[in-house]
């Protein structure tokens, strides 16, 4: 069999590629520190280097989560803690003003002290973490507002007790009309009222913001409707403020 100069060039040509693809492999390991770079260069301990990387990964996963809950807990204890010494100084006040020797203005006095402590309470219960993270609403990240425990059924007078100033997620309302006479509402029809009434502003509508409101606990939560670090919802202003 004859053998031509371009077979033997051929060949040249192959055994110098596979020398320098060698080459380079080798450089690579040596750059890298790492004998498996691909599943050609060892199957079997390739497969054992996913399997271990992936029970790492969850390993480290774990290790986020412990760290998560840890502060999760820490906030929740202080918040507790908290809420235990802010119970005794309401308890405090009762017995103290109990007695007769307390006159109106006394117990007037009280009842303010009352009220702000009672505000602290509702502010410990909304704790949050981790980018507006509520430590006792579950994992829900929508900002949200509670209001104080309401009497209901609840009376709506207009020009007296039916306006609202809200901002959701930093857009602020204009003042909210929540009645144009004088109604008598349920929790869940109040509820439904405050939200329809505050989604309807103009101001709001414009920024695309919107909330959600629920009747819950003999309270109204107002719950924004977008969600993350910048999700907010804040009740400052308006006459219906301090009856809700």
């Amino acid at each position: 069999m004859r053998v031509t100069e371009q077979q033997v060039f051929g060949f040249l040509v192959n055994s110098y590629q596979r020398s320098r693809s060698r080459a380079l492999e080798l450089q690579e390991h040596l750059a890298t520190g790492k004998q498996v770079l691909q599943p050609s260069d060892d199957p079997g301990r390739f497969h054992r280097i996913v399997g271990e990387k992936a029970t790492l990964a969850k390993l480290e996963q774990h290790l986020r989560n412990i760290s998560s809950a840890t502060v999760r807990l820490d906030l929740a204890d202080t918040a507790l803690q908290g809420t235990t010494s802010t119970l005794a100084r309401v308890r405090q006040l009762a017995v103290q003003y109990a007695s007769d020797t307390n006159g109106a203005a006394e117990r007037a006095a009280g009842g303010q002290e009352v009220k702000a402590l009672l505000q602290h309470l509702l502010q410990l219960g909304n704790s949050e973490y981790d980018e507006n993270q509520p430590v006792f609403g579950g994992t829900s990240r929508h900002g949200f507002a509670a209001g104080l425990t309401l009497s209901t059924p609840v009376t709506l007078t207009n020009a007296a007790t039916d306006t609202l100033t809200v901002t959701v997620d930093g857009v602020t309302s204009g003042t909210i009309d929540l009645t144009g006479g004088t109604e008598t509402l349920t929790g869940p029809e109040l509820a439904a009222r405050v939200q329809s009434r505050i989604n309807a502003d103009t101001t709001l509508a414009a920024a695309d913001k919107s909330v959600s409101v629920r009747y819950e606990d003999a309270r109204l939560v107002i719950v924004s409707n977008s969600e993350g670090a910048s999700s907010t919802v804040d009740v400052f202003g308006g006459a219906a403020r301090t009856l809700l």
